[in-house]
């Protein structure tokens, strides 16, 4: 019986609260890790998970997905924010107060323009470049009547730090998505782990020596006869 999957999700607060929520209709199809922590504390432990065989896929969101892209080999899947997901998060925030502000890290001017339309509340939008920063911003939003802040597990976390009300922007929608992604990503890696591995029994057998290059010609591959023709092992 093949093996399911390794995935690890590296998530916090209130979007680690919303996968595990999703973990028992996702643990038929995967091992699933979840790593609620710092994330250099993450990042460290999905290392060593990766050195030692045992991560397939990475699921994450906003700035802990790009840190852990550009920190490890492992595929990895981003949890994106679409207009169903800012739309539900308005209707949650609306309950709470007619005044509302959207604060990301990242431009969602696409996605929020599909719903301005069907809006019928004061919401202000805002980026930020640093928690410093964003801890500023609202300080100076509660100063102007603004009750709710909707973003990130980070963004909502702050926002109470500072009295406001936080509200998350993902939704299971996006989460969901992100697993299914995840899951194709996996699908397709196995099928051509699959195939490497056939091609590489197939040289193995071959009584002619066979080397293969990449594109920049630095050797990837080569069977027992052209070891012994060139001497190596």
């Amino acid at each position: 019986m093949q093996k399911k999957p390794q995935l690890l999700v590296v998530a916090s607060r209130g979007l680690a609260e919303l996968v595990r929520s999703l973990l028992p209709e996702y643990a038929p199809r995967f091992d699933v890790r979840l790593l609620d922590k710092p994330l250099e504390e993450a990042l460290s432990e999905a290392s060593e998970l990766q050195r030692s065989g045992l991560l397939d896929v990475l699921l994450a969101a906003g700035q802990t997905g790009m840190r852990l892209r550009e920190a490890l080999a492992t595929p990895l899947v981003q949890i994106k924010v679409g207009g169903d997901d800012i739309m539900h998060a308005l209707v949650r925030a609306r309950h709470l107060s007619g005044k509302v502000a959207i604060v990301t890290r990242q431009d969602i001017g696409d996605e929020f323009d599909e719903v301005r339309p069907l809006l019928k509340l004061e919401v202000l939008q805002f980026k930020y470049r640093s928690d410093d920063e964003a801890h500023s911003l609202f300080q100076q939003l509660r100063e102007q009547g603004v009750e709710v802040v909707i973003g990130s597990a980070q963004v909502a976390h702050m926002a109470e730090q500072e009295g406001l009300a936080g509200v998350l922007i993902y939704s299971e929608r996006s989460l969901r998505q992100a697993f299914e992604d995840a899951w194709e990503l996996a699908r397709v890696a196995r099928i051509e782990e699959a195939k490497r591995e056939r091609i590489g029994n197939l040289l193995h057998s071959l009584a002619e020596g066979v080397l293969a290059v990449d594109m920049a010609g630095r050797i990837q591959t080569l069977n027992p006869a052209m070891e012994r023709l060139l001497g190596v092992s």
